[in-house]
């Protein structure tokens, strides 16, 4: 990562989310997030017997090229300008086209450089005065709240304005562009902000054996009607009774704790429960639950 500088460092299909890969429990995402701020790569000291020591800053940019989505925390989602390509349904001109692409050589691209570095005073300026202008329009958006969404698709816009200076791009061209930039900070902020799709399936099984109860309790142990509390171990077997699956509760715990849904109160609560108790009585037995909010 420290071999260049203003290029991109790839990484290739980086993110696997099965039990049986090793190295997706070893790699943390949240490795990278200094690198969003050139942060340091390593540091080593330097031979000449004093403290002095050499830590060269990250130069480059990340790009991730896979087809699962990045699974990872709101600090690195945030960082990311996402990009979807869709499978393309292929014709003959597309075909071509592609083939040309593929049979450019460096000698007939390489003059892009030069007209980029000629054009860098203006380039700066340009995108200087620019990214403020898209900050502000992307702050009018009412469904962006996150300010590092705004601010990296702010300077795409800006970047892509400055792109102008360097090669001709069609008026309608920019229009669609930037309105797909729009689209994808709308997109990066509604991934923020919606559960992972495991939380998700915990909520819409949840929901299912709720309903199977007739009004009566099912998984949802708690006698307060603004919480629900549900023992893990007791809604997997309830959820095997009905044929649902359930994800990995180990996982789930895991995750849990960023319900967005129904709010996190707390894990392992003692409570008095509506679900387990004597008919005659009413006495709930005490089980351990996860406390959300209804």
């Amino acid at each position: 990562m420290g071999q260049v500088s203003g290029m991109p460092v790839v990484l290739l299909e980086a993110d696997r989310s099965e039990p049986d890969k090793a190295h997706s429990k070893t790699f943390e995402w949240d490795e990278l997030k200094d690198f969003f701020g050139g942060g340091t790569l390593a540091t080593r000291g330097v031979r000449n017997g004093g403290n002095e020591t050499y830590e060269p800053p990250f130069r480059g940019t990340i790009v991730i090229t896979q087809n699962a989505a990045v699974d990872a925390s709101e600090a690195i989602l945030t960082r990311i300008v996402k990009l979807h390509f869709k499978r393309p349904q292929v014709t003959t001109e597309s075909r071509i086209a592609a083939d040309n692409l593929n049979a450019l050589q460096v000698e007939e691209v390489s003059h892009f450089l030069v007209r980029a570095i000629r054009q860098e005073r203006a380039i700066l300026d340009l995108f200087a005065e620019r990214v403020k202008v898209f900050e502000a329009k992307l702050r009018a958006q009412q469904d962006l709240r996150l300010e590092r969404v705004i601010k990296n698709h702010a300077q795409m816009l800006a970047l892509f304005d400055c792109l102008r200076l360097v090669i001709t791009i069609p008026d309608d061209m920019v229009e669609q562009t930037r309105l797909a930039l729009l689209d994808m900070a709308l997109e990066r902020q509604k991934a923020i902000s919606a559960d992972h799709a495991m939380v998700n399936e915990f909520w819409e099984v949840y929901e299912y054996l709720e309903a199977t109860g007739h009004g009566k309790a099912v998984v949802n142990h708690s006698r307060d009607t603004q919480r629900i509390a549900i023992n893990l171990n007791h809604f997997a077997a309830r959820a095997a009774q009905f044929s649902q699956s359930v994800p990995d509760l180990k996982v789930l715990r895991a995750l849990l704790g960023d319900s967005r849904r129904h709010k996190f109160i707390g894990a392992n609560v003692a409570v008095n429960s509506a679900v387990l108790k004597d008919d005659l009585t009413g006495v709930g037995t005490t089980v351990k639950c996860w406390v959300f909010a209804k």
